[in-house]
Parts: C-alpha cells; sequence; structure tokens
C-alpha cells in the first residue's frame, strides 16, 4: 500500500535539489532589508525610536545583512512623504537620521503645497462665479470643490508632476 505524503513533504522532495542563484539571493536579502528598514521607520513615527536609536538600528541592520543600506533607507523614508500630508518627522528623519540636505526635497513640498492652494482657490472663484451669475450669492454660500471634475484632473496632473520631481530628488539624495 502506497504511503500518504503530506503536502510539506511532497513539495521537499520535489525542491530538495534546487538552489537559489547569486542574484536570487541578493533579491531576497534586499527585500528582507527594506522590511527591516520599514519596520524601524514605522517605529520612529510611532515614536518608539528617536533619531539615534533609529541611526543605532539602522547601523545594526546594514552589518546584519552586509548591505550598505543608507540609499535603501532613504528610498523607503521617501516612499512615505506624501503630498497635503505633516511630512515633517518623515523629513526630519531624512535630515538627521540620513544626514541627507532635505532642503531642494522642502522646496518642492512647499511648492506643490504653493500650487494646490493656487488651484483651489482658483476652482473656488469659477464656482462662486458660476452661482452669482445664476443668481446665488451671499457669505453662507460654499463651493464644493470636491464635486469640480475639473480641479479633480488637474490635482492629479499636479501629484503626478510631484511624484516624478520627488524620484528626481530622492535620486540625488542617494
Amino acid at each position: 500500500m502506497a504511503e500518504i505524503k503530506s503536502t510539506m513533504e511532497l513539495i521537499m522532495e520535489r525542491t530538495r535539489n534546487l538552489t537559489m542563484s547569486d542574484e536570487e539571493r541578493l533579491e531576497q536579502r534586499t527585500g528582507e532589508f527594506r522590511g527591516g528598514v520599514n519596520r524601524l521607520i514605522q517605529k520612529y513615527l510611532q515614536s518608539e525610536l528617536d533619531v539615534d536609536r533609529f541611526q543605532e538600528a539602522l547601523s545594526r541592520l546594514e552589518k546584519d545583512f552586509e548591505n550598505p543600506g543608507m540609499a535603501l533607507a532613504v528610498e523607503e523614508i521617501a516612499k512615505r512623504i506624501s503630498p497635503g500630508e505633516d511630512n515633517a518627522p518623515l523629513l526630519r528623519l531624512l535630515r538627521l537620521g540620513c544626514e541627507k540636505n532635505i532642503s531642494g526635497l522642502e522646496a518642492l513640498l512647499k511648492n506643490y503645497e504653493e500650487q494646490a492652494d493656487l488651484l483651489s482657490a482658483r476652482a473656488s472663484d469659477d464656482i462662486l462665479e458660476e452661482l452669482r451669475r445664476s443668481g446665488i450669492t451671499g457669505t453662507a454660500v460654499i463651493p464644493n470643490l470636491s464635486a469640480d471634475e475639473e480641479l479633480a484632473k488637474a490635482q492629479t496632473v499636479l501629484h503626478e508632476k510631484f511624484r516624478k520631481n520627488l524620484a528626481a530628488q530622492i535620486e540625488g539624495l542617494s
């Protein structure tokens, strides 16, 4: 009678002679390193680590993975930067924890904020003018910017442009 094998036994039998290539090992190690960096970033954002402890933990992580990972750490931090949000903790981590000059990044974020505000102000003025022409006026009239399709398209274009410029800034930091 045939022996019934578990799924794990079948997998082990079929993969017994397989080995990972150097490229696959590097990819796996890089993925594990990125995961470790992301955990450190999350702990920093939750105030479980200060900048000094983040640097110490990142140094240990680099040694454990034999990986000069500052560029990867910068990349992982930058992925979390979101225009219109409070990016101060992430910028502080880049400046102090990774010892990067972030003046270009700060200017990029400020420029985005100014352009987004300008788009919203123009859309608001246009909506109010349209309402005024149709006889609707007063201090209680508030334009519904979230329903403005043109504004949404312009904001999408602005956001895509920001992401592209952010990628260029991050490349310059690494």
